[in-house]
C-alpha cells in the first residue's frame, strides 16, 4: 500500500467512477416547467453511490487497520450524524416521505465517504474537479442563452408559458434558477483556484472565462442567496490560498492576484445591473435591495416559513421528527401558527414549501440538538481539516447559502457539496497512499441489473404519469385514469401519483375511489393544500359535509389560495346546514374575485330556499357594490339581492336592483319577470304589464310572464 502503481493499469477507480457520475448528474436534464421531478438525476446519485459503497467495503478489506483508524478519524462525525438522522427518522417515522429523505442523505454521503478514504491521486483528484468546473461552464453559457431566450431544449414549454419571468428561464439543465446559482456558487471558488494554480497563460484564462462565466450567470438568476454564497466563497478562497511569496517577503493581500478577479467581478456586476434595468421588481440592484430590506415579501415569507418550522421544534427538542417532516407537518404548523391573532396579518405572505429556506433550522427540526450540533461538528471539523484548501471557499459557501435556503436537500447541489467534502478530506495529509485501478469484476454486472431495472420500471412510470397529467389537462379523463392506474404498477409507493389519480376518479364522479386514493396519499406523506380540497370535494360528494368543512377549515388556516379556500369552505358550510358560518367565510377572501360571487350566488339560492332572506340580503349587498365584479356575475348578484328585498318587502330596492341587472343582462326574461313583480307591487301596474309583454315578445312560452298577466287581468 505504500507504493503508488505508475505506468497504464487496465481497470478503473470505482471512487473515481462515483465522482465523476455526481459532476455529471446534471445532464440528466430537469424543469420545473416539464415536472420531470429530477428522477433521471437521482438514479445517476445512486449508481455514485454503489460504485462508492463497492469501493469503500474493497478498502476496508485490503487495508491495514492502521489507514482505517486513521480514516475513521476523519469522518467519525460525518459517521455519527448519519446514524443519529438514520435511527431519529426510522423511529419515528416509515412513510415513503421519511424514507426518500433518508435515502437521498445516504446516495449523497457514501461517494463522499470512498473518496475520504484517500485512493485518489493528486492527478486524479485535480481531473476531477476539473470535469466539475467545466460542467458548470457549461451550465453557465447554456443559462446565459435561456436569458437571451434562445433555448434548444426547453424553449418550446417556456415559449408556452408567457408568464415566466426572464430570470426563472435562467436555470440550465438543473430546473431552478435559485439552485443553478447556488451550484455555481459551490464550484466558484473552486474555479478560482483552478485558475490561480494553472501551468500556462492559456490554460489560466481558460480557467478565468470560465469563473467568470459562473459569475455572470450567478447575477442573471438574480438569487440573493447564490450571489451571497458567491461572495463569501470567492473571498474566502482569495484568503486562504494566499500565501507568502518568500520567508523574507510576504506577499501583499491586494495584489494583481487579488485585483483581477475583483475587476471582473465588479465589471460584470455592472454589466448585469444595465441589463436587468428595465425589468422591474426582477431587476439586480432593486433584488439587491430587497435582500437587506425586511419589510420585503421575500423577508416576510421566510420569516413566516421559519416560524412554522420553529414550531415543531419544542415537542421534539432532541431527536427531532425525522427526516422529511418539514415536507410531511410544514401545512400543519403554518395553520396553527396563522391561527393566532398576533400572526393574523401574516396571512398574504403564505407559502406552500416542503422545505425551510434555512438548512439549520430544517436540521433542528428534523434532526432535534442532537442532530443540530453533530451537524455543526460536520461543518467544523471539514473546515479544521481542509486548512488552507481553496475547497474551504466551496464549504464557507455552502454554508451561507445554508442561511436563506436549502443547499442541502436539493440536488445537484447536495451530492457535489458531498463530493468536494470527500475529495478535501481524502486530500488530508494522514490520508491512504493511492490506490492502482482495478479490473471491473463480472459480479458487478449482476449487482447493477436490479438498479437498472428499478430505473427502467421508474422512469416509465413517471413518462405514464406525465401523459395522465397531459391528458387530464386536455379533458380526457378516462384516458388519465387509465394511465395513471399503469403508472402505479411501476410506482406502487408514490404518494403524488396516488394524489393525481384519486383527482381523476374524483373528476370521472368516482368520489369512493378518489377518497381511497387520497387517503393513501395522505399515508404515505403527502401533505398538500390541494389534497385536502380534493378530499373535501369527495366528502361532499358522498354526502359528508360535516368532514368536508372540517378539511376546508384546516386548508383556510393555512392562509394559501383564500379565494379559492373560502369558497369552497361556504358551500360546504351550506350544506351542513350552518349558512351564517358560510356568510363569516366568503368574508374573509376578496369580494372581486369571480369565485366568490359564484360562490354566493349558489349559498344565496339556498338561503332563499331556506326562507332566511336577511342573511341572504346581508350575504350579496358587499357583492352588489364592489366595481369589480365581471358583468354576467354582477348581473347574477343583483338578480338575487333584488329578489331577496323584494320577499323582505324593500320594493323599491328591488326594483333598483333589478332595473340595474336588466341594463348589465338585457333581454334575461327571469330579470324582466322579478322586475315586472317588483313594479306591481309598488302599484305601477302599466309599466309591469309592460315589463312582462316585453317578456312575452322574447319568449311567447314564457309561462309565469303569462300568468301574471292574466292576474292582473290582461288576456
Amino acid at each position: 500500500m505504500s507504493s503508488v502503481t505508475t505506468g497504464k493499469s487496465n481497470g478503473v477507480r470505482l471512487d473515481w467512477l462515483a465522482g465523476a457520475l455526481i459532476v455529471l448528474s446534471p445532464l440528466a436534464f430537469s424543469t420545473r416547467i416539464e415536472n420531470s421531478f429530477g428522477l433521471p438525476r437521482m438514479l445517476i446519485v445512486a449508481l455514485a453511490a454503489i460504485f462508492g459503497a463497492g469501493h469503500l467495503t474493497a478498502w476496508a478489506w485490503t487495508s491495514p487497520g492502521t489507514v482505517r483508524r486513521a480514516w475513521l478519524a476523519r469522518v467519525w462525525p460525518i459517521l455519527a450524524w448519519l446514524a443519529w438522522s438514520t435511527l431519529t427518522t426510522v423511529l419515528q417515522h416509515r412513510d415513503l416521505t421519511a424514507m426518500s429523505a433518508l435515502g437521498f442523505v445516504w446516495v449523497c454521503v457514501l461517494p463522499a465517504l470512498a473518496l475520504a478514504a484517500g485512493t485518489l491521486t493528486p492527478a486524479n483528484r485535480r481531473t476531477l474537479l476539473a470535469l466539475a468546473v467545466c460542467m458548470g461552464g457549461a451550465q453557465s453559457l447554456y443559462a446565459l442563452l435561456q436569458w437571451m431566450q434562445w433555448d434548444p431544449l426547453f424553449g418550446h414549454a417556456t415559449a408556452q408559458m408567457p408568464a415566466v419571468q426572464a430570470s426563472q428561464r435562467v436555470m440550465g439543465t438543473i430546473g431552478y434558477q435559485n439552485t443553478l446559482g447556488e451550484y455555481l456558487a459551490l464550484l466558484l471558488p473552486t474555479a478560482c483556484w483552478l485558475a490561480a494554480s494553472a501551468p500556462g497563460r492559456r490554460s489560466r484564462m481558460t480557467w478565468i472565462a470560465l469563473a467568470a462565466s459562473m459569475v455572470l450567470a450567478i447575477l442573471l438568476t438574480r438569487s440573493r442567496g447564490a450571489i451571497g454564497a458567491a461572495c463569501v466563497g470567492g473571498v474566502a478562497t482569495l484568503a486562504l490560498t494566499a500565501h507568502p511569496r518568500s520567508p523574507t517577503r510576504p506577499a501583499r493581500f491586494w495584489s494583481r492576484r487579488i485585483a483581477l478577479p475583483a475587476t471582473i467581478g465588479l465589471v460584470l456586476l455592472l454589466a448585469v445591473g444595465v441589463m436587468t434595468r428595465r425589468e422591474g421588481d426582477l431587476a439586480l440592484h432593486h433584488r439587491l435591495q430587497q435582500a437587506v430590506d425586511t419589510r420585503s415579501a421575500a423577508w416576510q415569507q421566510r420569516e413566516l416559513i421559519w416560524l412554522a418550522t420553529v414550531r415543531m421544534v419544542p415537542g421534539h427538542l432532541l431527536s427531532g421528527r425525522g427526516l422529511g417532516a418539514v415536507a410531511r407537518d410544514y401545512l400543519d404548523q403554518l395553520a396553527d401558527a396563522l391561527h393566532s391573532p398576533a400572526h393574523a396579518h401574516r396571512r398574504p405572505y403564505a407559502l406552500n414549501v416542503r422545505e425551510t429556506h434555512n438548512d439549520y433550522l430544517q436540521m433542528l427540526a428534523e434532526t432535534g440538538v442532537v442532530g443540530m450540533g453533530l451537524w455543526l461538528i460536520v461543518l467544523g471539523t471539514t473546515l479544521r481539516q481542509l486548512g488552507r484548501s481553496a475547497l474551504a471557499g466551496s464549504i464557507a459557501a455552502f454554508m451561507v447559502a445554508g442561511l436563506v435556503s436549502f443547499p442541502l436537500h436539493v440536488q445537484p447541489v447536495a451530492p457535489l457539496f458531498w463530493m468536494l467534502v470527500g475529495l478535501g478530506l481524502g486530500a488530508a495529509p494522514a490520508s491512504s497512499p493511492p490506490m492502482p485501478p482495478r479490473p471491473l469484476h463480472p459480479l458487478w454486472g449482476l449487482a447493477l441489473v436490479p438498479l437498472l431495472l428499478a430505473g427502467a420500471a421508474v422512469l416509465y412510470g413517471d413518462r405514464l404519469f406525465l401523459h395522465g397529467r397531459t391528458a387530464a389537462d386536455a379533458g380526457r379523463l378516462e384516458e388519465s385514469r387509465r394511465s395513471y392506474a399503469r403508472a402505479e404498477r411501476f410506482q406502487p409507493f408514490n404518494p403524488r401519483l396516488r394524489f393525481f389519480h384519486g383527482t381523476a376518479h374524483l373528476a370521472a364522479g368516482r368520489p369512493a375511489e378518489a377518497l381511497a386514493a387520497f387517503q393513501t396519499a395522505t399515508k404515505g406523506g403527502f401533505t398538500d393544500l390541494n389534497l385536502w380540497r380534493s378530499e373535501a370535494r369527495a366528502r361532499l360528494d358522498m354526502d359528508q359535509p360535516d368532514a368536508a368543512v372540517v378539511l376546508l377549515r384546516h386548508a383556510a388556516a393555512t392562509g394559501l389560495r383564500p379565494d379559492d379556500v373560502y369558497p369552497e369552505l361556504a358551500s360546504a358550510l351550506v350544506r351542513a346546514g350552518d349558512p351564517q358560518a358560510a356568510v363569516a367565510a366568503l368574508q374573509q377572501t376578496r369580494l372581486y374575485a369571480t369565485e366568490t360571487e359564484l360562490a354566493s350566488c349558489v349559498i344565496a339560492r339556498d338561503l332563499i330556499t331556506q326562507r332566511r332572506i336577511a342573511e341572504t340580503i346581508a350575504l350579496l349587498t358587499p357583492l352588489a357594490a364592489s366595481p369589480h365584479s365581471r358583468p354576467e356575475e354582477r348581473a347574477d348578484v343583483l338578480e338575487l339581492l333584488g329578489s331577496a328585498l323584494m320577499m323582505n318587502g324593500d320594493y323599491a330596492g328591488a326594483e333598483r336592483h333589478l332595473s340595474e341587472a336588466d341594463h348589465i343582462h338585457a333581454n334575461n326574461t327571469s330579470i324582466l319577470n322579478n322586475l315586472g313583480a317588483a313594479l306591481h307591487l309598488q302599484g305601477r301596474t302599466t309599466q309591469a304589464m309592460a315589463t312582462w309583454q316585453r317578456v312575452l315578445r322574447l319568449d311567447p312560452t314564457n309561462d309565469i310572464a303569462r300568468r301574471n298577466l292574466h292576474a292582473i287581468g290582461v288576456p
